[in-house]
């Protein structure tokens, strides 16, 4: 696994860790959350932008 993998996987259990979603969510169930929110990342600057 690359450093980089290695790295964004450690930001995401300290994330998931400090809010206790573990109890929860599963891997699969974060994983969907995480794709999810990635994929209206790119709307976010049409909304602020287009007001």
């Amino acid at each position: 696994m690359s450093d980089s993998i290695k790295q964004l996987t450690g930001e995401i259990n300290a994330f998931v860790d400090a809010r206790d979603w573990r109890q929860f969510h599963g891997p699969k169930e974060l994983a969907a959350a995480i794709a999810a929110e990635a994929g209206e990342l790119p709307a976010t600057p049409k909304i602020v932008h287009s007001g």
